[in-house]
């Protein structure tokens, strides 16, 4: 019998799309948090890689 999803591409689209849009939305989201921690970055990092590794925890 003939596959009648046409071909099964639209599944693999689908997939293409989410991941662009989740990576847009955690874009986002990091530049939100991170507009949000900068006033206290100073005064609380000790070192930018350290700032680094809570953004990246905070906005996962």
């Amino acid at each position: 019998m003939p596959d009648e999803t046409g071909g099964g591409t639209a599944s693999a689209d689908t997939t293409t799309d989410r991941t662009d849009t989740r990576a847009a939305f955690k874009a986002e989201i990091v530049k939100y948090v991170g507009g949000i921690m900068e006033p206290i970055r100073k005064l609380k990092f000790a070192s930018a890689d350290d700032y680094k590794y809570v953004l990246r925890k905070v906005s996962s």
